[in-house]
């Protein structure tokens, strides 16, 4: 491991070099992003970052690339985000601008900048939702700022269903138990096994994530509350968790979940279902709308062609919390061109103007410059201009102009110890958490058993992790005065 890390600094050294050789003497303002995709690719990301360098000739944007880790077998992988940021701390050349994968671990390593004086007088800033602009302010300090909001929930492919004799219609707001009748009624069992089979739904392996907070208004994804902590051994959980296991139990052919490799393989092909259209739901994050959509326009893809939109997830006996995930743009602590710096993130993230270009992007490269997000600033003409991209996916602007409640699956990015909560943390002298969760999934251990056990971890890791988040607000403070 240690030669791993090594290894990653002395690259990074090396880039730093790279870029100091360099005859271009306009200050640097650095950015670094997982969505960036490579050179050759010039996605969105890339584009949207030279329309920027573009209209500021006096400063230089330059990406920040991760280095690359060579495996065993010679595959190339990037470094992961973590890793990438250490290695950038230890030689003190963190990016101005970058997205923030874990904003507790930052703010616990001291990486990320307070931006609250930012953006008192942003007239674009007041137009993002209270909820969503300030996700990741903790006490008087705001270490981030919103760059997307993408939802969780379940694709359909019209094309595919309409298809079926007997189908039924889907729309956001459909009942979970109206969209699993549409699942049986939107599938076709192949009983010769010659892969001509088309899949109804997925997901249902993990509805214990979003379902519990639709039985209980006070809880979040996977039971959490920022007050009171994880319920785990709640009504809402174990409701939950029957109602996952019986589906997967009971013999469905409908069920994507339930079905083994072989019985897939014999249905549809070898393939993803989804991907090859013979699949009429599909559990997703709205972030593929992206993919997606662009094999719709590609002649030869399998889904060209194909009507596809977004419902969230279904309401729940009247209520509907949909979850989303956050992605977040933050700022280094001690960037010099700390304006600059805030117009770059606000270009990226939630402002007018650069959603604006996002949009003329889309209409020159459809494909290239497909839009992933929807804009997350109050804006009637966005929102009007973003659709008018893609005028099928009406359930999905429902979504987006209509409903209030939500739930976050991102809930990680903003809790300490979520992990240690959820997977790494020790269940007992022989389990983590994750393996101790598998295994009431799998049977293993009997959750009436573990239910406290798991319930009282889960807490205790999380009590833990926020003592040592709050030592680092308190640090902040300190340095504030």
């Amino acid at each position: 491991m240690k030669k791993i890390y090594l290894s990653i600094v002395a690259s990074l050294v090396a880039l730093t070099l790279m870029a100091c050789g360099t005859k271009d003497d306009r200050p640097v303002l650095t950015y670094a992003g997982w969505n960036l995709g490579t050179v050759e690719q010039n996605n969105i990301e890339r584009q949207m970052l030279q329309a920027f360098q573009d209209m500021n000739p006096d400063i230089r944007v330059e990406i920040i690339p991760r280095p690359v880790v060579i495996g065993e077998d010679g595959s190339e992988s990037d470094v992961g985000w973590f890793d990438f940021f250490t290695a950038k701390a230890y030689v003190n050349e963190l990016p101005d601008v970058f997205q923030v994968a874990d904003i507790t671990t930052w703010v616990t390593k001291g990486w990320l900048d307070d931006v609250s004086d930012l953006v008192e007088n942003d007239p674009d800033f007041a137009l993002v939702p209270e909820d969503i602009a300030h996700d990741a302010k903790f006490d008087e300090f705001l270490f981030a700022l919103p760059q997307a909001m993408y939802y969780y929930g379940y694709f359909i492919n019209r094309t595919v269903y309409q298809n079926i004799t007997g189908h039924k219609d889907i729309e956001y707001g459909i009942s979970f138990e109206d969209l699993l009748d549409a699942a049986q009624a939107n599938s076709y069992y192949d009983f010769e096994g010659n892969g001509i089979g088309i899949a109804g739904i997925d997901g249902i392996s993990s509805i214990y994530e979003w379902l519990p907070a639709q039985y209980d208004d006070s809880l979040d994804w996977y039971t959490f509350n920022s007050e009171t902590g994880y319920h785990l051994n709640s009504v809402a959980f174990e409701t939950a968790l029957n109602i996952r296991n019986e589906l997967l139990a009971t013999t469905v052919s409908y069920i994507l979940d339930a079905q083994d490799k072989d019985e897939r393989s014999a249905q549809y092909g070898t393939s993803d279902p989804w991907a090859i259209g013979k699949q009429s739901i599909k559990w997703a994050a709205s972030y593929n709308l992206r993919d997606w959509i662009a094999k719709t326009q590609t002649e030869g893809d399998p889904l060209y062609g194909h009507d596809i939109d977004f419902i969230g997830t279904p309401s729940v006996d009247g209520t509907h919390k949909i979850p989303v995930i956050m992605d977040h743009v933050g700022i280094a602590p001690g960037t010099k061109m700390r304006d600059k710096a805030y117009e770059l993130v606000k270009w990226m993230s939630f402002g007018v103007e650069g959603f604006k270009k996002r949009i003329e992007i889309t209409k020159k490269d459809p494909t290239k410059g497909a839009i992933n997000f929807a804009p997350i600033t109050q804006d009637v003409e966005l929102i009007n201009a973003y659709f008018e991209l893609y005028p099928t996916m009406t359930e999905f602007r429902k979504i987006v102009e209509t409903h209030q409640y939500f739930i976050r699956e991102s809930l990680w990015k903003v809790t300490p110890g979520y992990w240690d909560s959820r997977s790494n943390g020790a269940f007992d002298g022989s389990i983590n958490m994750g393996e101790a969760l598998n295994k009431i999934l799998n049977g293993e251990l009997n959750y009436a058993d573990e239910k406290n056990k798991l319930n009282s971890q889960a807490n205790l890791h999380w009590q833990q992790a926020k003592v040592e988040f709050e030592k680092a607000i308190e640090k902040y403070r300190n340095n504030k005065k």
